[in-house]
């Protein structure tokens, strides 16, 4: 989980170390704290929130939009031949 882990260190520099800590110890305990990233998960998040998650990592959206195939020609100055 290295986003979330990056955004808890990003809070304890904020916040604190032993505030965050303990906020998440608190959290786990109750059920108010929970993580889920490329499905793994830390605590009981909501059936919706795990439903989704996973449908996301089934079906995942392309980051990059898909491009129509370019054939490359070599520029005509550039010599391609293996030196001899």
């Amino acid at each position: 989980m290295p986003g979330v882990a990056a955004w808890i260190d990003s809070l304890r520099e904020a916040f604190g170390k032993e505030m965050v800590d303990e906020m998440i110890r608190t959290g786990l305990k109750k059920g108010t704290f929970w993580a889920v990233e490329n499905g793994n998960v830390v605590g009981q998040p909501p059936a919706d929130v795990l439903e989704k998650h996973f449908a996301e990592l089934a079906n995942p959206e392309p980051s990059v939009p898909p491009t129509e195939a370019v054939t490359a020609q070599p520029e005509p100055w550039i010599d391609r031949r293996w030196p001899s």
